[in-house]
Parts: structure tokens; sequence; C-alpha cells
């Protein structure tokens, strides 16, 4: 059963488009699915333990979900939602993401600067 409804923001949808889009052309549909069926298991994780990630240091509230060695995803709890607001590359440069998770943060108006 379901506590926490997770929400992707559509930058996040879209990221998550461009990576399986890449693991395809480059890994093959095995690889892609694989990716995909793993970035599942981990948001539905979320569904029930949502404080399973890491609290991230870039800024208070926000927690880090590794998916793989090379992507993570980067979330805020509110209420009764996890709120996916990127998907990063784990070698992306601190200053980069938070700058990212700030803006959508921001239009999704869940915290403020």
């Amino acid at each position: 059963m379901k506590k926490f409804e997770v929400r992707l923001s559509p930058i996040a949808e879209h990221k998550l488009e461009k990576i399986a889009e890449y693991i395809l052309e480059e890994f093959g549909l095995k690889s892609r699915n694989k990716f995909l069926e793993l970035f599942t298991e981990h948001v539905r994780k979320l569904e029930e333990y949502p404080e399973t990630g890491t609290e991230s240091t870039l800024l208070k509230g926000l927690r880090k979900n590794v998916v793989s060695k090379q992507t993570s995803f980067y979330y805020l709890i509110r209420n009764k939602q996890v709120f996916i607001l990127t998907i990063t590359d784990n070698r992306q440069k601190p200053e980069k993401i938070l700058k990212e998770v700030k803006t959508v943060a921001n239009i999704i108006g869940k915290i403020h600067s």
C-alpha cells in the first residue's frame, strides 16, 4: 500500500527520457530496460519509505537517491508527496546540481530561495 505519491518534475521526466534514449542507442534495448526497471524500483521504494535516500548537503530538506554508478536523482518530501526534481550524472559539479534543483523547486513552488 502506497503511503506517498511520487511525482517527477517536467525536467526530471525529460532527463529520464534522454538517459533512456542514450542507453538504448549506446548499449541496446536490454540495458535500457534494465536501467528503467532499476529506476522504477527506486521510485516504488520511495512510495513506502521516502526517507530512503540520503540527506543532501546542497540544500536543506533535499534528498539524494543513487540509482546507479552513473545516475542519481534529487527529491523533496512535502506532506504525503515526493517530488523528484532532477536526475543527474554523478560526475556533475555540485554547483550545477544546486542551481538546477533551486530552479526546479521554485518553479513547482516547493521551496523559496
